[in-house]
């Protein structure tokens, strides 16, 4: 035992050691555009001390550390991005957002800096800006599929799909059709409402991956955005048949039932979409908010919905935001009484749904 704790101290040691080397080597670096004078060895010793502290889990203490290295040498990038971690870990996304941005002007060729700045951008939903850092990211590196497929994602996000496409064509140039890359390429064409050429690029991806469902499933989406309708049920009716219990086909083909409005064979498929584990509840319950939300629900299929509804209780019992579906549903539909009669049998039986009390007040 006491063999193996003095291995771990001697490991730990050398990691400390080895990133206060890499930290000296970059402050080295900044110095070269501004050179500073500053004791190199102090430094290091500072900067160990810090990444000791930090990996102890003593954020306070090592932002102490790393305070000084940021007055010894202000021109270190790598003292900017560790302050940033460690203020963004402790919530204060604001001032870690700052240093992470100096460290990043002081070295925009560094991923790490990029990315992270580009994800505090896009926690703040602010696209246009993490759309920037990424197409600055892809500059620096161009050859990093991962920062393309990132950027492409961005693109679709913020509705620019011109350029999701075109960044996909690239990708399309370098591996052609492929299991990973494709289906986004096609979202996007489907969405950009290039419906011919994404029914191309399917077929010939289903040519080549006849076993991958992704294909099948946007194949009859087309289908359906096209008004083929016929074309779309025969696609999905195959599918069901070869993969019964496929979660993703099952939930693929819900949402094309609702959207064609096929109510009754909704409801034969929908009873399966409920029970299955593999299904997280949470896309159960935005599956049926979707149901609830379709205006103009004929009396059969609010009854019908009411009862899945049941069933879908019975499953996740305790679950606060299932349990106000039903509710939410006969509000919906102008069943004031029924909502409210029902919204008293949750609190009577759960006091501590919050979202229940306030549904009823309202």
């Amino acid at each position: 035992m006491r063999k193996i704790k003095i291995i771990q101290i001697i490991l730990f040691t050398l990691a400390v050691v080895a990133l206060a080397s890499c930290a000296a080597k970059k402050a080295a670096k900044s110095e070269q555009a501004l050179p500073l004078k500053y004791d190199a060895s102090s430094f290091d010793y500072l900067y160990s001390e810090a990444l000791k502290q930090k990996l102890m889990g003593n954020g306070s203490e090592a932002l102490k550390y790393l305070e000084q290295c940021r007055i010894m040498n202000p021109n270190s990038d790598a003292v900017y991005y560790q302050m940033a971690q460690i203020l963004i870990g402790s919530g204060d996304l604001s001032n870690g957002k700052s240093y992470v941005k100096r460290a990043w002007e002081l070295d925009k060729k560094n991923i790490w800096y990029s990315n992270l700045l580009s994800g505090i951008y896009f926690q703040e939903n602010k696209l246009d800006s993490a759309i920037y850092m990424y197409e600055e990211a892809v500059v620096q590196s161009p050859g990093d599929d991962n920062l393309q497929v990132s950027l492409a994602n961005l693109y679709s996000q913020k509705g620019d799909y011109d350029n999701a496409i075109r960044v996909h064509q690239t990708l399309h140039g370098k591996y052609g059709i492929n299991e990973n890359t494709t289906p986004a390429y096609i979202s996007n064409l489907v969405l950009a409402g290039k419906l011919d050429v994404a029914m191309e690029e399917t077929q010939e991806a289903i040519k080549l991956f006849p076993a991958e469902i992704k294909f099948h499933a946007q194949l009859a989406d087309i289908y359906s955005k096209k008004g083929e309708t016929a074309k779309a049920v025969e696609v999905y009716r195959q599918l069901l048949e070869e993969n019964p219990q496929n979660p993703q086909i099952l939930m693929s083909v819900c949402n094309f039932m609702l959207d064609e409005k096929m109510y009754d064979e909704l409801f034969q498929v929908l009873g399966s979409v409920i029970l299955d584990a593999e299904i997280s509840m949470e896309e159960k319950v935005s599956f049926f908010s979707r149901i609830i939300a379709t205006p103009n629900l004929a009396g059969k299929t609010v009854e019908q919905t009411l009862l899945s509804l049941m069933v879908l209780e019975t499953v996740y019992e305790n679950d606060d935001i299932v349990l106000l579906l039903r509710p939410e549903l006969l509000d919906k539909n102008n069943r004031k009484t029924d909502a409210v009669k029902r919204l008293e049998e949750i609190i009577s039986k759960h006091p501590d749904n919050y979202y229940a009390w306030e549904k009823l007040l309202l």
